[in-house]
This record gives structure tokens, C-alpha cells and sequence, in this order.
């Protein structure tokens, strides 16, 4: 649930970030030197600078693990709404053709949902 949720924040941050004018690689930089800076985001850093989205755990995989993740949630009455709502993103990627894709595809919806032309 944290990386899939962490994907979901660096990718509208992202995008909020380049709507609002800033650079892509300053974006990225801050998102690797600052106190949001995690292991996770590091691995990833140089993938989405590249925009390779070459799986190395795909949306599909994403979304069935949240799948999995609401189910046992519901089966312990525990409400997870910020989960739910990522979890309809993985299933719009999956729809869209990107299911095969990185988890951090996720960048390239909110990109779609904000009529953006991403800057390569």
C-alpha cells in the first residue's frame, strides 16, 4: 500500500509541479534531496527522469495487490479511502492500455487527466 501510494504522490506532485511551471529535473532533484526523499524514491529517480516505464512491478501487479489490500480491509471493517480512490487509477491504467507498465506509470494518467503534453 505505502509504494503504491507513494507512486500516486510523486506522480501528481509531478504534475502539479511541471502545470505550475517548474522544471522536471528540479522536480525530481527535491523529491531526492529533501525530507520526502525515501529508498523508494531513489530506486526510481533516474526511471522517471528517463520516462521509462519499463516494469519492474507493473500496474496490473499494483492494482491486484489493492486489490487484495481493500479486501482485507473490508474483512476487518477498515475503511481505507485514500486506497480506494488509487485503486480506481490502477484500474483506469489497466483500461487504458498501461497495465503492463511500471507502477509509476501512474505519472502518465495524471498527465492525461490534466491535458498535459509531457516534456521528454
Amino acid at each position: 500500500m505505502m509504494v503504491g501510494m507513494t507512486s500516486a504522490m510523486m506522480g501528481e506532485a509531478l504534475v502539479f509541479a511541471e502545470r505550475g511551471g517548474a522544471a522536471r529535473d528540479t522536480i525530481l532533484d527535491v523529491m531526492g534531496e529533501s525530507a520526502i526523499a525515501s529508498p523508494l524514491i531513489g530506486y526510481k529517480l533516474e526511471a522517471m527522469r528517463q520516462r521509462d516505464f519499463s516494469a519492474t512491478f507493473s500496474a496490473k501487479q499494483m492494482a491486484k495487490d489493492f486489490d487484495l489490500l481493500l479486501a482485507a480491509a473490508r474483512g476487518t471493517n477498515t475503511p481505507l479511502p485514500l486506497a480506494a480512490f488509487v485503486s480506481q487509477v490502477w484500474s483506469s491504467m489497466i483500461a487504458n492500455g498501461a497495465g503492463e507498465e511500471d507502477f509509476l506509470a501512474y505519472v502518465k494518467t495524471m498527465e492525461t487527466l490534466s491535458s498535459m503534453t509531457p516534456k521528454e
